[in-house]
């Protein structure tokens, strides 16, 4: 199959949203670094402006070597040794990454619904899926992402509005009752979670059509993120209340399946689980995408199908070795660990990469 290698900004947008917006709000009320308090609903915006300053970082990166994908400016950049060994390095964190998310996806629904269902069937589904969009390359993953985030946008807004009866706004404190010392004591975690948009950018923006479109995108894609989510936050406290909220892993599907229109509409929890199929393969697909074409240049392969096959089954092994069970997903969104992962990617090969090219005043 032909591998299409050009996005629009508009693509580029629907796939960082897609690619965050979903796991954000189920994850709502632990993507936070303190326990959950009526002050969450700020967090997103706090943690937000981060991820859209590292973007714009990423971007800054690029355009000094526009056409060019981090694979191949990085060897310019380091010179051929050390270029592999960076190169090395970012596949090892895309493979990680890769891992985590198969894994989260997998425990979501076992955890849920499907109880006597075994793990591995959805890590399957979720890894099949994947491969499929990446080897319609890189035009079909923006397709996808632009369709997902019209999807998770308007189901997102639909749960929203369908328990407004139930809204008790008087739980959520006003802007000017916030303690800001707190709340950036409570974005620590929140900080790696939007600054994912960093390595979506390094990996995708090489291919997108007009280059000069990118900060657009990620300002525009990092806006929505952060009124979203900081929206379900708002709503996670009225409707169910900070003492509910703490006692629930997945508060957005609770409040999902609390809703109602008479008899017609009843329990759209089903709703949630497809915003999470479709929005989670379409970041799987941006993580295998980055790692194969990081595999296929460090090995000079011909076939980029085995280079994405080879990347998916290292992350399909690695999802049952990352984590035990659900808890350990939930502990490992504390800053002390997600911060450990996130940051190398987001901010510290990124960072070195620029420090070097202004060094050795390198270019393309």
């Amino acid at each position: 199959m032909k591998n299409i290698q050009q996005i629009s900004w508009t693509q580029l947008v629907g796939v960082i949203v897609a690619t965050k917006l979903t796991g954000t709000l189920t994850y709502g009320y632990i993507v936070k670094s303190e326990p959950f308090a009526e002050e969450a609903w700020m967090v997103p915006l706090i943690a937000g402006s981060f991820g859209l300053l590292i973007g714009l970082f990423v971007y800054k990166l690029s355009s000094r070597f526009p056409g060019q994908t981090v694979f191949q400016y990085s060897k310019k950049i380091m010179g051929t040794f050390l270029g592999w060994i960076i190169n090395f390095i970012i596949v090892v964190l895309l493979i990680d990454w890769g891992g985590v998310t198969i894994r989260q996806f997998s425990e979501y629904y076992t955890s849920l619904k499907y109880l006597d269902t075994p793990l591995f069937i959805f890590s399957l589904l979720i890894a099949l899926l994947a491969v499929q969009i990446v080897r319609g390359g890189v035009e079909v993953l923006g397709r996808q992402g632009v369709i997902m985030a019209f999807f998770v946008i308007f189901a997102s807004l639909f749960i929203y509005f369908g328990s407004a009866n139930r809204w008790e706004l008087g739980e959520v404190p006003a802007p000017w009752e916030l303690h800001m010392g707190e709340l950036i004591q409570q974005s620590f975690t929140p900080l790696g979670v939007f600054g994912e948009v960093s390595w979506v950018v390094l990996l995708l923006l090489p291919h997108l059509n007009q280059f000069k479109d990118g900060p657009r995108a990620i300002i525009i894609s990092t806006v929505i993120n952060s009124i979203m989510v900081s929206a379900a936050a708002v709503v996670l406290i009225a409707v169910l209340g900070e003492d509910l909220v703490r006692l629930t892993i997945f508060p957005s599907f609770e409040v999902a399946s609390a809703i109602s229109f008479g008899v017609v509409v009843e329990r759209i929890e089903w709703l949630v689980s497809l915003l999470w199929l479709g929005s989670m393969a379409v970041k799987l697909s941006v993580l295998l995408y980055g790692g194969a074409a990081g595999v296929q240049s460090m090995f000079q392969m011909k076939q980029f199908k085995n280079a994405i096959w080879i990347v998916i089954s290292l992350m399909f092994i690695w999802s049952y070795l990352v984590f035990d069970n659900i808890h350990e997903i939930i502990g490992f969104l504390m800053p002390e660990k997600w911060l450990l992962h996130a940051l190398p990617l987001q901010v510290g090969i990124p960072a070195l990469l620029m420090l070097v090219a202004l060094i050795r005043r390198v270019k393309g």
